[in-house]
């Protein structure tokens, strides 16, 4: 997953320097939408379930209603 992330920064031309605090946001992004019941934690259910266009649209209505 680690190296798919680094792939895809590197494929939209992020600044991959501070690759280390990008990891970070991720995690904590991911268990704060766990923590808020946005997505499930069951582990029988793979993370590319996700609906994850649906997650950022929440999000983008969330930040961008304020």
């Amino acid at each position: 997953m680690i190296c798919k992330l680094y792939r895809e920064s590197l494929q939209a031309k992020h600044d991959v320097s501070n690759f280390t605090s990008f990891l970070r946001v991720c995690c904590s992004r991911y268990l704060a939408l766990i923590a808020n019941g946005e997505i499930c934690r069951d582990l029988s259910q793979p993370l590319a379930s996700v609906d994850v266009q649906q997650v950022l649209n929440r999000e983008q209505s969330r930040y961008f209603s304020n």
